[in-house]
C-alpha cells in the first residue's frame, strides 16, 4: 500500500497560515468570512454561500466557477 496523497505534516504547518491569509483577503474585499472549521471558510458573495478550503485552494458555490487556486477565486470575486 502506497503513501497517502497528502503530506500531513506540511498541511498541519501551512493550513493555519493559509486560513488566516484567506480570511484577511476576504475582509479586504469587503466580505465577511465565516470560519466553519480548521480547514473551511464560507462567505456570502452576490447572495450565495461560497465555500473555500484554503489549504487546497478549492472553492465552490452558486455564482462562481468551482475550481482550485486562490488566485482564480480572487479573480472571480474581482469581476464586475
Amino acid at each position: 500500500m502506497g503513501a497517502g496523497r497528502l503530506n500531513i505534516e506540511k498541511q498541519m504547518e501551512l493550513e493555519p497560515v493559509r486560513m488566516k491569509a484567506v480570511e484577511e483577503e476576504l475582509k479586504a474585499r469587503g466580505l465577511d468570512p465565516i470560519i466553519i472549521s480548521t480547514n473551511e471558510i464560507n462567505f456570502i458573495f452576490n447572495g450565495n454561500m461560497i465555500k473555500v478550503f484554503p489549504y487546497s485552494g478549492w472553492h465552490q458555490g452558486k455564482g462562481i466557477k468551482p475550481d482550485r487556486g486562490l488566485r482564480k477565486l480572487y479573480a472571480q470575486l474581482d469581476q464586475p
